[in-house]
């Protein structure tokens, strides 16, 4: 927020939990994945929580909110670190399983496998960042991706680091919105393209979920 100091005043005792943010270059683009009132929610800034707060700002480890006349925060739990490493010791092989190439620019993806990330995407949300394309007369067309080791899933996919994302199934990525419509899109979708470009050539990828 532009102009406004955001302080992150004391642990928030709301009966929320944070599992994962995606940390935009825009700051209106930034999402925060939350449990809170029995379900797993995507909030950006300006979202209600709990009807008690307002979120004010998507930070890599945590999320400020305001409520009443303070600030407050909840954050990863400490033991999530450790958590994660023990999954990955234990199950080296499952980020691998979700995705599998189906012929040229085809995939398939395990829908059983992705909805146990989009359920809990902590790890790949925290090692993934965004930030906005922009075309020759300054409008959005489309986001950046930037991904860490942990989201081998992209590559699996057949994304890379770097590349730009115009449209994923019928949503042209030019809002904020959009990445809320995506993310409740994959919950039931059978089959959708992606278009991206990546060294300057327009391309496009087909999925399948089985």
């Amino acid at each position: 927020m532009p102009g406004r100091q955001i302080l992150e005043g004391q642990p928030s005792p709301l009966a929320a939990k944070l599992i994962g943010t995606v940390v935009a270059s825009q700051d209106d683009w930034s999402l925060a994945l939350i449990a809170a009132g029995g379900e797993n929610g995507l909030y950006r800034l300006g979202d209600p929580l709990l009807e008690e707060a307002v979120i004010v700002a998507v930070l890599s480890d945590k999320v400020i909110l305001e409520r009443g006349d303070a600030h407050e925060y909840i954050s990863f739990e400490k033991n999530v670190s450790a958590r994660v490493a023990v999954q990955k010791i234990q199950q080296p092989l499952r980020a691998a399983a979700v995705v599998k190439p189906d012929g040229p620019g085809r995939y398939i993806v395990d829908r059983e496998e992705l909805q146990k990330i989009l359920a809990q995407p902590g790890d790949l949300l925290r090692k993934t960042r965004i930030t906005l394309a922009f075309d020759k007369k300054g409008g959005i067309q489309g986001i950046r991706l930037v991904t860490g080791r942990a989201a081998s899933i992209f590559k699996q996919a057949g994304l890379r680091h770097g590349d730009v994302i115009h449209r994923i199934g019928p949503y042209t990525i030019n809002g904020p919105e959009r990445i809320l419509e995506i993310y409740k899109k994959l919950k039931t979708a059978r089959e959708l393209d992606v278009e991206f470009t990546r060294g300057g050539q327009r391309k496009t990828l087909h999925y399948r979920f089985d």
